[in-house]
This record gives structure tokens, C-alpha cells and sequence, in this order.
């Protein structure tokens, strides 16, 4: 009892890990608030600019699941120092393996969203998910088609110490470009992000707005995984631990972080351009991006 007492009162995360593990024998969560954090989460949305989405966003991305009976997508804002701002998540129901629902993708992927400073974004990096086997070509075909716009077929990888990103290979008989994404990577930094609570480098905002697509629903599914540490047999296992079946949402912002990564901004320059200048200043100059061994994306 004196361990545990004063393991809370100093606050002592490795104290608390250890009493857990070895004394208690039970499993121990990288954050015990992870199981209450869609309410949290939920709670601190907020209204946007009326005039359009926060000037201080510099770029968009999107992340895609595919599912076979639908294909749910998030956008993200970026600015500063990684502070990033959610646009909106929507879903578009239909049998994936037509053209239909395929094509509401499309009319978000070019939709020009306007800030409340004047100026228009589309969104400018898109990672989709190939990894369901059954969907996997139909995925390269779309993405293959649209690679000039910066939509390209993504794949997750469970191991752990891989990368968010690498270069991307193109062994398909599509030649599409495809990303691995080490998604070990890419919720740890999602989620130490989401528990940033100040506004600034790093935190994460979402919207109010009924019509954006965050719903209670949608933070229980951006939340359905724990990091979970435990002891079995005298070794330590590690790995994701589901709270709730769906988790789609978590998927989707992995895949838009991803993207982020992927384009790579000079942040300070756009800032400086952006925020400033007129609305052709983002949208006319390309880009920047990584060289890889098999051309610039």
C-alpha cells in the first residue's frame, strides 16, 4: 500500500508501471486515461471561423479506409509545428468494387476548401488503404490514375520500430506507387498528440460543426486501441490491444499523418508566404518533395 501511495503522489509512471506489473500481475496500460479519451476528446471541440477554416491551416491532407461496403475518409489541416486541425470525416456507402462510390471520393479529393483569410486548399497528399486483399487492385487502379494530384495506395505494417514512412516501391502490375505505413509509429505519434492540451505545436483540433463529421461515434473509434505492456512467462509483450471493434477513424488519421509526412512542407516559409500573401501563393508553387531512387513525387 505505502508503494502504491507513493508511487500516485509522486507521479511516478515507471513506479506505476512497475507496481502494476510485478506486484498487482496485471497488464499495464501506456496511459490509463486512454479508456476515457474519446470523452475528452469530444468534449473540447470548437467552433471554427464562421468566414471558413483556421488561417493558420498551410496545407491538407486525407487518409482513406476501404471497406468492402464503404469508404470512410479523414482531412486534416496542418500548420506550425505540427499543429494540425480536423476538417471533416465522411463516409460514402457502396459496393467499393464499383465506380459509384469511388466517385464521391473524387469529389472530395478536389474540393477547394475555403479559410477565413480568403484563401482556397484542396488537399494535397492522400494515402488509401490497398492492405484488404480482396481490394487491393482495385485501389491501385484509382490511385495509379491520380498520382499526379498526390493520391497514392498506402499499406499498414505492424512491426514494431518501422518507420511512418519510407520510400515507396512500385512491385504491382499496376506500377502504382505504394507506401508502407509503420502504423506502430504512426498511433504513438497520433496519440501523443491527442494528449497535448494546449493549443500550439503538436494539438490537435476538431470541430464543433454537426455537418464536419465528428461525432461521439467517430472518437470512440479514434480511440479503439490501447498501448498495452505486460509480462508473461518472465518476458515483456508489447503491442495494440482493441477497446472496441471499429476503428476505422484511427486508421484514417494515421494514414492523413502519414501524408503529412510524405509532402513534408517547409511550415515557416508557407507561413510566412501564406498567411500574408494572396490565395495564389500555396495553390501556384508546387510542392517540394523527397527525391526517391525511383523519381520525385
Amino acid at each position: 500500500v505505502e508503494e502504491w501511495v507513493d508511487a500516485n503522489h509522486k507521479k511516478d509512471k515507471k513506479g506505476l508501471q512497475e507496481f502494476i506489473n510485478l506486484k498487482l500481475g496485471e497488464p499495464w496500460h501506456e496511459d490509463e486515461a486512454d479508456l476515457n479519451l474519446w470523452e475528452k476528446l469530444a468534449q473540447r471541440r470548437e467552433f471554427y471561423p464562421e468566414a471558413g477554416l483556421p488561417k493558420e491551416i498551410l496545407m491538407l491532407t486525407c487518409g482513406v479506409d476501404v471497406q468492402q461496403n464503404r469508404l470512410e475518409a479523414t482531412v486534416f489541416g496542418w500548420g506550425a509545428d505540427f499543429e494540425s486541425w480536423g476538417v471533416c470525416h465522411r463516409v460514402f456507402f457502396g459496393d467499393t468494387k464499383q465506380n459509384e462510390v469511388w466517385s464521391q471520393l473524387d469529389v472530395l479529393l478536389i474540393e477547394n476548401f475555403r479559410l477565413q483569410d480568403g484563401r482556397e486548399l484542396r488537399i494535397a497528399c492522400t494515402l488509401v488503404d490497398s492492405g484488404d486483399g480482396s481490394m487491393t487492385d482495385t485501389v491501385y487502379q484509382y490511385t495509379k490514375a491520380r498520382e499526379k494530384s498526390r493520391v497514392f495506395s498506402s499499406k499498414g505494417s505492424s512491426v514494431a520500430g518501422k518507420d511512418l514512412i519510407g520510400p515507396p516501391s512500385q512491385n504491382n502490375r499496376y506500377r502504382a506507387f505504394l507506401f508502407v505505413v509503420g502504423v506502430d509509429a504512426g498511433k504513438r505519434l497520433l496519440f501523443n498528440r491527442l494528449k497535448v492540451n494546449d493549443f500550439g505545436p503538436a494539438y490537435v483540433h476538431y470541430p464543433m460543426a454537426r455537418d464536419s463529421g465528428f461525432t461521439e461515434e467517430y472518437f470512440k473509434q479514434l480511440t479503439a486501441e490501447v498501448f498495452e505492456r505486460k509480462f508473461e512467462k518472465g518476458r515483456v509483450k508489447e503491442g495494440w490491444k482493441k477497446l472496441r471493434e471499429r476503428n476505422e477513424a484511427l486508421d484514417c488519421a494515421v494514414y492523413a499523418t502519414a501524408a503529412i509526412e510524405i509532402v513534408r512542407p517547409a511550415f515557416n516559409q508557407l507561413c510566412a508566404q501564406g498567411v500574408n500573401a494572396n490565395t495564389a501563393v500555396i495553390q501556384s508553387k508546387p510542392v517540394k518533395t523527397r527525391k526517391y531512387s525511383k523519381g520525385v513525387i
